[in-house]
């Protein structure tokens, strides 16, 4: 869980970038982990959710995203 303040630029958000490669890129990587990564919201926020319509419909696309591993087939099944 990150907890970094959302602002209106995006500046402090950025400061993760990095860190959530070399993690993203670990995880990826191990042969019995399930990774699940959510947002609760989109990727909008602050003056431009506020001022547009496109940021207020972005408030609505949350992230998702789940990595396997690569034996997960091996252990769940082939999809049909």
């Amino acid at each position: 869980m990150s907890n970094i303040p959302h602002d209106d630029w995006g500046t402090r958000v950025q400061t993760l970038d990095k860190h959530l490669q070399k993690a993203l890129s670990k995880v990826s990587h191990q042969a019995n982990t399930v990774t699940i990564i959510l947002s609760d919201h989109g990727n909008a926020y602050g003056r431009f959710v506020e001022k547009t319509l496109q940021g207020r419909e972005e408030t609505y696309h949350p992230l998702l995203d789940i990595i396997l591993p690569n034996g997960a087939k091996a252990n769940l099944g082939e999809y049909k």
